[in-house]
C-alpha cells in the first residue's frame, strides 16, 4: 500500500529520510568546545565569554554581572585575609601560628575557586581590577564594562573588609590589620621587592587566567588551574610582600583597619601599582604568543 500511496522516487526518498533519523538517534555525542561541559572550563572570560549554561555571559544584564563580581570578591577577600588574621592571633585559634603561609595559601586559591564555581556564568569570576584591565587590554572584555566591575570589586571588598572587623573586633584585627598586606621591612630593598614580588605574582596569576581560559585550550580543568596557581604564588611571594596581586584585595581590609590604624595606606600604592602592571604584562605577552 505505501508502495502505491508514492510515485517510486518519493517512495525512495522517505526510505532514505527515516533511516537517516534513526542512525541519528543513534550516533554518539561528540563534544565540542559549545558543548556546557566544555564551556565551563572557558566561562572565564574568552572572547565570547560562554557560562556553563551555554549562554553568552556578556548578553546577561549589567546588574547581574556586577553583582557578582561584588560576590566574588567579597568571598575571596573575606576567607582569605580572615585566614591571615586567625593564623596571626593564637587568642582565636591556638595552633593558627604553626600553620603559617601553607594555611593561608590554601585559603586563599580554595576562595577564588569558590567564587568561580559560583558565579563565572554569570560574570566571568575576574574578581580583581587587575584582572578585569589586563582581559579589556587584551580585547577579551569590553573596555566599557572595566569601570563598573572595577567598582563592584571594591565594595565586596570592602564590605568583606567590615565583616571580618564585626566578626572578630578590634583587638583580633589589629594583629594583622585584618590581613591585609605590607612589605616585609626585614629585606634589604622592602619597598622594591614588595612592588617586583607584586608585578611578577600578578603576571603569573594573569597568565595563567588568560591561557587557561583561551578559546584554543585544551584544559577541561581550567577554572581549576585558576585558584591552583594563586596558592603557590602566596607561598612563594607572600614573604616578600604578602602576596596581594589584587588592589581590591588589599583595599578592602586596609579601609577597615583605618578604625585602628591610620597609617595602614602608607604602603598601598604598591599593590595598586604592582597588579595592575603584571596583568597588563601578561596582557601583551600572551597577545604576541598567540599572534600568528
Amino acid at each position: 500500500m505505501l508502495y502505491k500511496k508514492f510515485p517510486p522516487r518519493l517512495f525512495d526518498l522517505a526510505t532514505m529520510r527515516q533511516k537517516e533519523l534513526v542512525m541519528t538517534r543513534f550516533r554518539p555525542h561528540r563534544l565540542s568546545r559549545s558543548h556546557p561541559t566544555d564551556n565551563a572550563t572557558n566561562s572565564l572570560n574568552n572572547r565570547r565569554p560562554t557560562c556553563s549554561l551555554g549562554a553568552d555571559s556578556l548578553e546577561r544584564p549589567l546588574s547581574a554581572s556586577i553583582l557578582a563580581e561584588a560576590y566574588g570578591t567579597f568571598v575571596l577577600t573575606l576567607l582569605g585575609p580572615m585566614a591571615i588574621t586567625v593564623v596571626s592571633n593564637p587568642g582565636l585559634f591556638p595552633i593558627g601560628p604553626s600553620l603559617g603561609l601553607g594555611f593561608i595559601g590554601l585559603a586563599f586559591g580554595l576562595a577564588l575557586l569558590i567564587g568561580i564555581a559560583s558565579v563565572a556564568h554569570i560574570s566571568g569570576a575576574h574578581f580583581n581590577p587587575a584582572v578585569t584591565i589586563a582581559l579589556a587590554y587584551s580585547g577579551r572584555f569590553p573596555k566599557n564594562r572595566v569601570t563598573r566591575y572595577i567598582a563592584a570589586q571594591l565594595v565586596g571588598a570592602v564590605l568583606a573588609g567590615f565583616a571580618q572587623l564585626a566578626m572578630l573586633g578590634t583587638a583580633a584585627g589589629r594583629a594583622s590589620d585584618l590581613g591585609t598586606t605590607m612589605p616585609n621591612f626585614a629585606l634589604p630593598l622592602p619597598y622594591f621587592a614588595a612592588l617586583l614580588g607584586e608585578i611578577i605574582g600578578t603576571f603569573i596569576l594573569t597568565m595563567t587566567v588568560i591561557g587557561s581560559t583561551s578559546q584554543s585550550s585544551t584544559l577541561h580543568w581550567g577554572s581549576s588551574a585558576i585558584g591552583l596557581s594563586l596558592a603557590p604564588i602566596i607561598w612563594a611571594i607572600g614573604g616578600v610582600s604578602g602576596a596581594s596581586l589584587n588592589p581590591a584585595r588589599t583595599f578592602g581590609p586596609s579601609l577597615a583597619s583605618l578604625v585602628f590604624d591610620a597609617n595602614v595606606f602608607n604602603t598601598y600604592w604598591i599593590y595598586l601599582v604592582g597588579p595592575i602592571l603584571g596583568g597588563l604584562l601578561a596582557a601583551e605577552i600572551y597577545r604576541r604568543m598567540e599572534a600568528r
